[in-house]
């Protein structure tokens, strides 16, 4: 027999960790949208400013509405998708692009966590396991396509594939066993 107390855990499952990566994945374009403004020298570069501070508010809404219901995704998807647009709008640089991607990769990966949380008892350890393949695979490939957009051109293919090898052992190591 269920406790009220145990229930409610069930039912509310965790919404903390959606919202952290939701917000850190829409606060990177807006702050870069908000540190480096597109020079207000004419009507176009308000009116770029204005419509990415809508596509972050819309993107903020939700994330919001996403971690309410967690079971629609193509609210995330939409929350993902503003993130997407702000990064092409606003003046950004390759760092910020990683960052914000991780954290959508984080955001969706929360939110999959809070949905089966919600469904009942959730082992966080075996519901990570079970997705390693995933997450591996985004650890490998994000540093990789940072280092590679960091440096020259005529050096990007072999610090991408230097990169991914350090981190696919860096993973090989965190998830052995």
């Amino acid at each position: 027999m269920s406790t009220k107390a145990e229930l409610a855990a069930t039912t509310e499952g965790k919404p903390g960790l959606c919202l952290l990566a939701g917000t850190l994945m829409l606060a990177v374009p807006a702050t870069l949208a908000l540190v480096a403004p597109p020079a207000a020298t004419s009507s176009g570069s308000v009116a770029l400013g204005l419509v990415v501070m809508i596509v972050l508010t819309v993107g903020a809404g939700s994330v919001v509405a996403a971690t309410a219901q967690p079971e629609r995704a193509s609210v995330a998807g939409l929350a993902v998708l503003c993130a997407a647009l702000a990064l092409v709008l606003a003046p950004t640089e390759v760092w910020a692009d990683g960052l914000s991607g991780t954290a959508a990769l984080g955001f969706l990966m929360a939110l999959r966590a809070h949905a089966a949380a919600r469904r009942g008892p959730l082992d966080i350890q075996a519901w990570l396991v079970a997705r390693r393949p995933m997450l591996v695979g985004a650890a490998v490939t994000t540093p990789a396509a940072l280092a590679a957009a960091l440096v020259p051109s005529a050096w990007s293919l072999p610090v991408a594939g230097l990169v991914g090898l350090v981190t696919a052992g860096i993973c090989a190591a965190l998830f052995a066993g």
